[in-house]
């Protein structure tokens, strides 16, 4: 464990020299915790899948079955930045999706009562939404495309309990 204290702190070090400054990374206001993804593939903490094997199917052993680690950087990268938003800021978005969503059917009905064959897609009107949200953190902290896959958790697991809540209630 020691071995790997200092081998971050080298690698703190080195990364702070090439950057010139103290802190390598963004500061931002509030006091909740920043937590990083790793964007190596993988759905484990180490880059690796649940059988523990990395993006290209190998379990990081050589033939001798010894881990491969043997003390040498082997170019590690650091975690990409990335910020994982809690429960509460994924209830909010989803929230203001609802609203999108109910501002495009509304926009869509009056389109419809005066006439006019104009009509708005909810699709299109989420990616406008995911954008300001994007917008609203730090450059290269987040992604239309991690909003969209929370939001689509989000639906599905409601779906879920709604289904569940149906059984329960035949």
């Amino acid at each position: 464990i020691v071995c790997i204290d200092k081998r971050q702190e080298k690698l703190r070090a080195e990364a702070a020299d090439a950057s010139g400054t103290a802190s390598a990374g963004p500061t931002r206001q509030g006091t909740e915790e920043m937590e990083v993804d790793d964007e190596h593939g993988g759905d484990g903490k180490d880059g690796k899948d649940k059988d523990g094997k990395d993006k290209d199917g190998k379990d990081g052993k050589d033939k001798e079955g010894k881990d491969g680690k043997d003390g040498k950087d082997h170019g590690q990268h650091p975690p990409s930045k990335r910020y994982r938003m809690t429960d509460k800021m994924k209830q909010i978005v989803w929230e203001l999706v609802l609203l999108s969503n109910e501002c495009c059917r509304l926009e869509n009905e009056k389109n419809n009562l005066e006439g006019s064959v104009i009509q708005i897609s909810d699709q299109g009107l989420r990616k406008v939404l995911y954008q300001k949200i994007v917008a609203a953190f730090p450059e290269g902290w987040m992604s239309s495309g991690q909003i969209s896959r929370d939001v689509s958790a989000i639906k599905k697991r409601l779906e879920r309990e709604a289904a569940e809540a149906g059984e329960d209630d035949a």
